[in-house]
């Protein structure tokens, strides 16, 4: 009995370091993205919402024409990309009795895994990858002085599952999202930049992008179950390769450092439709108030 406890002990332990390590790269890398989505769809929905109230169909329609083009379009590259077959495209199509704004129809092999998982993993998530892409290249474009990767941006601080409990990190984390947004506060509403045309117009693009970078609720339908196999992938990954790493954080880190990339300009994306919404509700307790005299 000692003798058989002394051979699966090991791999045992093996097994639940691998399973630990496959989990806080999920955390560490996934989760942040994944939150802030659900952000922004949250601020979205709203918006929808209270802009509906205040004017109608035809003010969803007004703040979406240039957010559904970049949507649908990131889809329809996602597909072209892992071997869909596109049967319909509609950048911008606004349907008042389906609350549709626009679309994309496609068909896969259903015997691929690489077409039936990754691609529809892919395609699911497209929209966040050519939102920020879009965002990126706005930025840049209109405020070329300005990047959110630039040393004088305050870095967001992440924590691990390790390191969660601890208060001081808990700490850190809170205030560099604090001194992050402060930062954006202070760089966009400067009375330099107010009295710029180009901060209205980025404001206006940015509003109609973030509203619409978020993958949808069909896509995050389409988006568990490759998530799981991808997860999946990578505990087998880490099993393959773990005995090889002397350090096997690092593979947690590069992978956290890669996807973390995009959390700056997904918090600039939050910050503006936050931004929206609290313009949104000022508006509608307006028209509220009128509407009571």
């Amino acid at each position: 009995m000692g003798d058989l406890l002394a051979v699966v002990q090991p791999i045992l332990l093996y097994f639940f370091n691998t399973l630990a390590l496959t989990i806080k790269i999920l955390v560490g890398s996934f989760m942040p993205i994944i939150f802030a989505c659900i952000i922004l769809n949250f601020l979205a929905k709203e918006q929808i919402h209270r802009l509906f109230q205040i004017g109608g169909w035809n003010a969803v329609v007004a703040t979406s024409w240039i957010g559904t083009p970049v949507h649908e379009l990131s889809h329809y590259l996602a597909a072209v990309i892992t071997n869909h077959k596109v049967t319909d495209l509609k950048l911008f199509v606004p349907d008042k009795r389906t609350g549709q704004l626009g679309y994309m129809n496609h068909r896969f092999q259903n015997d691929s895994f690489y077409q039936a998982t990754i691609g529809n993993a892919l395609i699911s998530i497209a929209p966040f990858f050519g939102g920020s892409l879009a965002i990126y290249l706005l930025t840049n474009f209109l405020f070329p002085d300005f990047s959110l990767f630039s040393e004088a941006v305050p870095k967001i601080q992440f924590f691990s599952l390790d390191k969660i409990a601890a208060p001081k990190n808990l700490s850190v984390f809170f205030q560099s999202h604090v001194d992050f947004f402060r930062y954006l506060a202070h760089t966009f509403f400067s009375h330099e930049m107010v009295r710029s045309w180009k901060l209205y117009v980025f404001l206006f693009i940015m509003f109609s992008i973030a509203n619409n970078l978020a993958p949808s609720r069909s896509d995050f339908n389409n988006f568990w179950a490759p998530l799981a196999f991808f997860l999946f992938g990578v505990f087998l990954l880490n099993l393959a390769i773990y005995p090889l790493l002397k350090h096997p954080e690092q593979l947690m880190n590069a992978l956290s450092g890669l996807l973390l990339l995009f959390m700056p300009i997904l918090y600039l994306a939050i910050f503006v439709s936050a931004l929206y919404l609290l313009i949104t509700y000022i508006v509608f307790g307006i028209f509220s108030l009128f509407r009571l005299v």
